[in-house]
C-alpha cells in the first residue's frame, strides 16, 4: 500500500518548514521538554494512544501505540532528549521520514506520517514483532542458507532505497530486524533506522555542528563503537561524499559476521578501529570458517574491498553474485553426486557381466575344458599309456 496524497505532500513540502520548527522546538526550557516526553495513555495530536515503551536508544524513544481512527497498532519513534545538538537530531528524524516515506518494500520498513506534540518532533511507522540480527547472532553463526537469504533479503531493501537515491550509511545488525510475518513462514529481514541516511547530490541538513557531520562523531548518537566496525573505509574521511557503494561494504560485514560469528575488525576505541579499516586488511572469510568455500569467501571479501570501484556495482550486482555462487555449488554437489553414484554401481555391473549367460558362459568353457586336459593328462600319467590322439 502506497503513501497518501497527504504522506506525499510532507515529504515534498516539509522539510523547511520542519527544520525550522525543530530549531524553535530546541529553544524551549529544558523543563517543558522533560515534561513533554509522552507516557502510557497520553495521546498524540488527538490520534494516537501511548501504549507502552519498546526501547530507548541515545536519540529517541520507540513506543507501541494504537491509531484512534482505525484501531490499528504502530509504532512511535519520540525524539527523547534536549542537548546543544537539538535542531540536528530532530532534522535527523525530518530526514528519516524522507528517506523511506512512500516506499512500499517489504524489506524496508514502512513509514507512515510525521508530527509533533509539545514541541517534539515524532514519527509515526508500521510496528514490527521479531528479532534484530543483533540477537540472531548471539546464539552463534548463522548456517550458511539463511545467512544467503537474510542477505538477499537486504539487499532487495537497499536496491529499492538506492533507486530513489537514498544511501543508508548505517546499516548494521542492529538496524535489520527480522519481522514475523502475519501469515506465518519465515522472519523477512526489514532495513530500520534512516537517521543517518543522506540523498546523493544532497548536503547535510543545517543546523548540524561541525563534529557531528563526521561520520565518527555521528556513531556517539547510534552506538558507541557500534557503527564504526561496518563503515566504509571513505566515511571516515568524507561520509557526505559516500555513495551506494559504502552500503555494500556493510552488507559484507554483515555476512562476514553472520558466517563467521566474528567482525573482520576489531579495536578499542573508534581511532584504533578506524586505522584497521582504512588500513588493515581482513582475514580472508574463508579462513574464519572453511565449511563457506572460497567462492563465498570471495564474494564477501569484495563486498569489503577498501576502495570502492574494487566492490560491486550495486545491490542487484551483488545479489547476482550471491546467486551465481549458490547455483555453482549446487551444481558441483550434483556432479559430485552423479560421480559417486557411478562409482558404486560400476563394481557390481562388471560383476553382472560374469553372472549374464553371455558374461560367463566363454569363461566357464574355457575353465572346463583346461579341466578335461589336465585330468586325461593324470590318467596316462597314471596308466603309462598314449592318449588316443598320440
Amino acid at each position: 500500500m502506497g503513501a497518501t496524497r497527504r504522506e506525499r505532500g510532507w515529504a515534498e513540502r516539509g522539510a523547511l518548514a520542519l527544520a525550522l520548527a525543530v530549531m524553535l522546538a530546541s529553544a524551549l526550557p529544558a523543563a517543558v521538554l522533560a515534561q513533554a516526553r509522552p507516557k502510557p495513555g497520553d495521546v498524540l495530536s488527538k490520534r494516537y494512544r501511548i501504549d507502552e515503551a519498546l526501547g530507548e536508544g541515545g536519540m529517541a524513544v520507540v513506543y507501541a501505540a494504537t491509531e484512534l481512527r482505525s484501531d490499528e497498532r504502530v509504532a512511535i519513534k519520540w525524539m527523547s532528549t534536549r542537548r546543544r545538538d537539538d535542531a540536528y537530531r530532530g532534522l535527523r528524524l525530518v530526514r528519516e521520514f524522507d528517506a523511506v516515506v512512500g516506499l512500499d518494500h517489504p524489506n524496508v520498513v514502512r513509514m507512515r506520517r510525521i508530527d509533533r506534540h509539545r514541541g517534539r518532533f515524532y514519527l509515526v511507522m508500521e510496528l514490527l514483532e521479531g528479532e534484530s540480527l543483533v540477537e540472531l547472532l548471539e546464539r552463534g553463526p548463522v548456517p550458511r542458507e539463511r545467512a544467503l537469504a537474510l542477505a538477499d533479503g537486504v539487499l532487495r531493501g537497499l536496491g529499492a532505497l538506492h533507486a530513489r537515491g537514498v544511501v543508508h550509511r548505517d546499516l548494521k545488525l542492529g538496524n535489520i530486524l527480522l519481522a514475523e510475518p502475519q501469515r506465518g513462514g519465515a522472519p523477512v529481514p526489514k532495513l530500520l533506522d534512516f537517521g543517518l541516511s543522506k540523498k546523493l547530490n544532497a548536503d547535510d541538513p543545517p543546523g548540524a555542528p561541525r563534529e557531528a557531520r563526521e561520520a565518527t562523531a555521528l556513531t556517539r548518537d547510534c552506538a558507541v563503537l557500534g557503527t564504526p566496525l561496518y563503515m566504509a573505509p571513505e566515511q571516515f574521511g568524507a561520509a557526505g561524499e559516500v555513495d551506494a557503494r559504502a552500503d555494500l561494504y556493510a552488507v559484507g560485514v554483515v555476512l562476514y559476521e553472520m558466517l563467521s560469528g566474528e567482525l573482520p575488525f576489531r579495536g578499542e576505541s573508534s581511532e584504533e578501529i578506524q586505522t584497521q579499516v582504512t588500513g588493515g586488511t581482513a582475514v580472508p572469510l574463508v579462513e574464519r570458517r572453511a565449511e563457506v568455500g572460497d567462492a563465498l569467501s570471495a564474494v564477501v571479501m569484495k563486498a569489503m574491498a577498501r576502495e570502492p570501484d574494487g566492490r560491486f556495482a550495486d545491490a542487484e550486482d551483488m545479489r547476482a553474485a550471491l546467486q551465481a555462487t549458490v547455483a555453482a555449488e549446487a551444481q558441483a554437489a550434483a556432479e559430485a553426486q552423479v560421480a559417486a553414484e557411478q562409482a558404486a554401481v560400476a563394481p557390481s555391473q562388471e560383476a553382472s557381466l560374469w553372472l549374464s549367460p553371455g558374461g560367463w558362459s566363454l569363461p566357464l568353457g574355457a575353465l572346463l575344458g583346461g579341466g578335461v586336459l589336465v585330468a586325461l593328462a593324470l590318467v596316462r600319467r597314471w596308466r603309462g599309456t598314449l592318449l588316443p590322439w598320440e
